[in-house]
């Protein structure tokens, strides 16, 4: 088993490298989702984070202002990345499924008051889709 972040975040690139045939600038927007995570969820192990987490990550990234765009594209990384976990066996089951893009919503900024009702919403339609 991996006995860090980074190195899973290595174990990643060189699959997508080796196995996918991904460009450099493809891996370099993985990593850097992959990083960003890791940054929000430090100390916890990336294989670690549950669906919840990610909607708390997703929902915290929205309301610091992330374009909508740019969540979703990280989201997409994230799903690609525990995808590949799965297939090395590394987790059970992957935290992305069922897990909403945040297409509806609205850019947000950060000191907006109506951000955290955005969020809210997002979250809870996010809930209401699993069900």
């Amino acid at each position: 088993m991996p006995v860090s972040n980074e190195h899973l975040i290595l174990k990643f690139v060189g699959y997508l490298q080796y196995e996918c045939g991904a460009t450099e600038k493809t891996i370099a927007a993985h990593r850097q989702s992959l990083a960003h995570l890791a940054a929000w969820l430090e100390p916890m192990w990336l294989p670690d984070a549950t669906r919840i987490t990610l909607q708390l990550y997703i929902g915290d990234s929205l309301n610091s202002g992330t374009s909508t765009r740019t969540v979703a594209r990280r989201l997409s990384h994230l799903r690609h990345f525990y995808r590949m976990l799965i297939h090395e066996r590394e987790i059970e089951t992957d935290p992305t499924l069922y897990l909403a893009m945040p297409k509806h919503c609205n850019r947000t900024k950060a000191k907006d008051p109506q951000s955290s009702v955005t969020v809210a919403t997002w979250v809870r339609m996010d809930w209401d889709a699993c069900f």
